[in-house]
Formats: structure tokens, C-alpha cells, sequence
């Protein structure tokens, strides 16, 4: 019976093995893509059209409407004559809350205007100014950055082709040299 065991394993191992492999190719065949995306190539657009297109498209674009946006509203606040929102405020009071029903009432009625603490204006006003130059850094290293990858991608296109044509001119002068095989077999230079 222990003889009996490694074999076993080594049938369920082989077993577990092949229903692996036939896994592994039915995923395969079904990662495989059926179509062939035709690359055109358009001989009138520069590289600075490329990238300014890519960048106008590109999804991180639309984080700069929000810090310009951002940067305005820092702006107006900071122009503003006063630190915040103005308030009108009304309370009422009565004894009655407070178990004392002696009939006393309070209202109180007012208007609320926050000003500038001392240095509060120009502390805001280089908040502002920081925020400006914080956007327009951020869109010049965003145009660095696709332009990266524009760059990287067209790199790549260019590696992707050269090794296309060296594999082409592999398989040609396979080709040429099974034919000059093939044609000393026939005339009995070589032995099959």
C-alpha cells in the first residue's frame, strides 16, 4: 500500500496538472482579441499638436477649473472690505422658560458686520497670491507630464515597429534559407 501512494500523488499531480494547463488555455483563448486596431498616421500634426490635444483631453484636466475656481474665491474674499459674511441676528427671551412667570420679554435684534483683524487682509492676500502660483504650477507639471507620456508612447510605437521589421527580415531570410535547404535536398547535395 505504500508503494501505492507516491504513484497516486504523482497521477493526481499530473491530473491537477493538465486540468491546469486546459484552464490556462480556455482563459487564454478568451483574452484573446479577434480585431486588429488600424493605426493611422497623420504626417500634418506636430508634436506640440499632439500633446496640446492629449492634454485637453486628459482627465486630471479637470481638477484645474476647480483650483482656479479655488483661487478666484480666495480673491474675492480677500478684496473684500470686511473679513466675512455680514449677519442680522433676532433673539427672544422670556421668564417662562426659566419657571419665573413674571411676564418679562426680551428681544434683542441686530446686524453683524465682521472686520479685518490686524495683518488678517494681507495674511489673506498672500493666501491668494500663493493659491494663483500653486495653479499655474500645477498646469505647467501637468503638461510636463502628458507630454511624458505622449513622448514614452510614440518611443514605444517606434520600439514596437523596429522590432516588427527586424522579425520580418528574420522570417524573409528563414524563408530564403529553407528554399536553399529544400532545393539541395531535392538535388541530393544535402540528406533529408
Amino acid at each position: 500500500m505504500t508503494s501505492m501512494e507516491p504513484r497516486m500523488k504523482i497521477l493526481i499531480g499530473m491530473a491537477l496538472g493538465l486540468l491546469w494547463a486546459a484552464t490556462a488555455l480556455a482563459i487564454e483563448e478568451d483574452l484573446m482579441v479577434v480585431h486588429v486596431d488600424e493605426l493611422v498616421i497623420d504626417d500634418s500634426l506636430t508634436l506640440k499638436k499632439v500633446v496640446d490635444t492629449t492634454f485637453e483631453r486628459y482627465p486630471q484636466n479637470a481638477l484645474i477649473e476647480a483650483f482656479q475656481e479655488e483661487a478666484r474665491a480666495l480673491e474675492q474674499r480677500s478684496s473684500s472690505w470686511v473679513a466675512g459674511y455680514p449677519m442680522l441676528y433676532l433673539q427672544y427671551i422670556d421668564d417662562a422658560l426659566f419657571g419665573h412667570d413674571e411676564g418679562i420679554t426680551n428681544v434683542q435684534s441686530g446686524y453683524q458686520i465682521p472686520l479685518w483683524m490686524w495683518g488678517q487682509r494681507d495674511a489673506s492676500q498672500r493666501v491668494t497670491d500663493q493659491s494663483k502660483q500653486a495653479v499655474e504650477r500645477y498646469v505647467r507639471a501637468l503638461k510636463h507630464e502628458v507630454a511624458g507620456l505622449v513622448r514614452d508612447s510614440l518611443w514605444t510605437l517606434r520600439l514596437v515597429e523596429n522590432r516588427r521589421e527586424l522579425a520580418r527580415q528574420i522570417y524573409d531570410v528563414a524563408e530564403k534559407l529553407t528554399a536553399v535547404v529544400q532545393r539541395r535536398v531535392e538535388l541530393g547535395d544535402l540528406a533529408r
